[in-house]
C-alpha cells in the first residue's frame, strides 16, 4: 500500500513542506535536463572531435592557464593536398588584440589531429599572412615535410624539445 502523507493545509509547516517537496522535484526535474543534454550533445572541451565542417579562419585551442590560444587555417584540405594549412598564436589574456606571440607561422596538419585540436571558432583576429606564406614555402621546399598527425598543442611541445638551445 503506498504511502500517504497527511498535511494540514492551514498550518505554517504544511506550506514549508509543500515547498520543500516543489523544490525537491524542481532539482530533480533539473538533474534530468542536464543529464538529457549531456548525452544528446555530450561534454565540449578540446579533447574531444569537432564533427562540424572545418573553414578558413581562426579557431580556438586549449592553452595555458592566463592564456588565449588560437589557429588560423590558411588552406583546407583537397584533392590536391588532404592537409589543413595553419598558423598558431597566442596571447596574454586581457592584452590588446594587436598583442599577441606567432607560436609556429606555418603547421601543416591532417584532418584528424586538428579536429582533435580545436575547441570551436573564435573571433580573434590574425595577422597579416606574410609570415604564414614565407613559412609555408620553406615546408613545400623542405626535402621531408613534416604533417602534425597527433594534435596541435603536442606538435608544438614536440618541435620545441628538438630546437637547439641557446
Amino acid at each position: 500500500m503506498p504511502h500517504l502523507l497527511r498535511m494540514d493545509l492551514n498550518s505554517d509547516s504544511a506550506a514549508a513542506a509543500g515547498a520543500a517537496l516543489a523544490s525537491r522535484i524542481n532539482l530533480r526535474l533539473c538533474h534530468v535536463v542536464i543529464c538529457v543534454l549531456l548525452v544528446v550533445t555530450g561534454p565540449v572541451h578540446g579533447s574531444d572531435i569537432w564533427a562540424q565542417p572545418i573553414t578558413l579562419g581562426a579557431w580556438k585551442l586549449d592553452g595555458p592557464r592566463g592564456f588565449k590560444r588560437w589557429l588560423v587555417v590558411h588552406a583546407v584540405s583537397s584533392d590536391r593536398d588532404p592537409n589543413f594549412h595553419i598558423e598558431v598564436l597566442q596571447a596574454k589574456s586581457g592584452d590588446p588584440a594587436w598583442q599577441f606571440d606567432r607560436l609556429v607561422a606555418h603547421m601543416a596538419i591532417s584532418d584528424a589531429a586538428l579536429r582533435r585540436s580545436i575547441v570551436g571558432p573564435s573571433k580573434q583576429r590574425y595577422p597579416y599572412p606574410e609570415a604564414y606564406e614565407a613559412g609555408y614555402r620553406s615546408w613545400l621546399q623542405s626535402a621531408r615535410p613534416e604533417v602534425c598527425a597527433t594534435t596541435v598543442n603536442e606538435c608544438l611541445a614536440a618541435s620545441r624539445s628538438q630546437q637547439p638551445s641557446p
